[in-house]
């Protein structure tokens, strides 16, 4: 049974990515391919299928691809692409698949990606941002912030997006994540494996220093923020990626007197504060 990588990174059944779609079989699978995106894999023991539409793919997606491959370790891979109808090629190990997916991740528009700089945001207002309703919940953390496991399990129950708990280094003007939920994107497997880590281990340094410098002015205003995102983050051995999300951030004031951040994230692939990217035009294919 095949499964399929989002626009997210995330990997899923091919019930839940078809869910609310009146197709099956095949039907189903084109759609999700073509019209949506989604990049599907199937592992056939030593054998893995992988079929995209490029046109379509977000990097986010083919990375993810990346990993989930060499998790399996295929002594070949099948690859189908989609462009005015299916074009299929064949990998004998996962070097040379790498090398020709990895065109797809550098050359999407990498122009346009850094039209305007790599770090661009655009404030927005809390009834228009998906976390608009959360705010009153994020609150409640204060209840509970000198106990990290409490606040940890508060947070797993109500946010449904990534979400993080970090404090501001005002000397170094880093971001220190003192817990963090599951879903980040593996990028950086060292971050991820981290208890507490700085956000400038994340990516590249520019990064982190953008996030750290929203975190600075949050606490300064002590006032929630709530923010478009389009950035280009570099990745040690990926290069860059460009990531589109709504982010939320509250500044929560500790009963000794320091603050800590509660921070969301959501991934919006349309989300585009650059100019539009050149794409092929949607299409159904049947």
């Amino acid at each position: 049974m095949p499964a399929y990588i989002d626009q997210r990174g995330e990997l899923l059944e091919t019930a839940e990515a078809g869910r609310g779609i009146a197709l099956r079989g095949d039907a189903l699978a084109r759609y999700l391919i073509v019209n949506i995106g989604l990049v599907e894999v199937h592992a056939h023991g030593a054998a893995c299928q992988v079929r995209l539409r490029p046109a379509m793919s977000e990097p986010t997606s083919l990375i993810a691809l990346l990993y989930w491959l060499a998790d399996r370790k295929p002594r070949s891979i099948r690859l189908s692409t989609y462009h005015d109808g299916w074009q299929q090629r064949t990998f004998s190990s996962l070097g040379p698949f790498i090398t020709f997916i990895s065109a797809f991740v550098d050359g999407q528009g990498r122009g346009d990606w850094l039209n305007g700089g790599r770090h661009l945001r655009r404030a927005c207002r809390p009834a228009s941002s998906p976390f608009g309703r959360i705010a009153a919940k994020a609150r409640m953390i204060a209840w509970n912030i000198d106990d990290l496991d409490v606040a940890v399990g508060f947070l797993r129950r109500s946010f449904t997006a990534r979400w993080s708990i970090c404090q501001l280094d005002h000397e170094r003007l880093e971001t220190m994540v003192l817990a963090k939920s599951a879903d980040y994107t593996p990028f950086n497997a060292r971050f991820d494996r981290s208890a507490m880590s700085s956000l400038a281990g994340y990516a590249d340094r520019s990064y982190g220093l953008s996030i750290a410098r929203l975190h600075h002015d949050a606490v300064q205003t002590m006032r929630a923020r709530y923010e478009d995102v389009d950035c280009v983050a570099r990745f040690e051995g990926i290069g860059d990626v460009r990531m589109r999300y709504h982010s939320f951030t509250m500044p929560v004031l500790k009963p000794n007197g320091s603050v800590l951040l509660v921070c969301g994230s959501r991934d919006n692939p349309m989300l585009d504060l650059r100019q539009p990217l050149q794409r092929e035009p949607t299409q159904i294919v049947n």
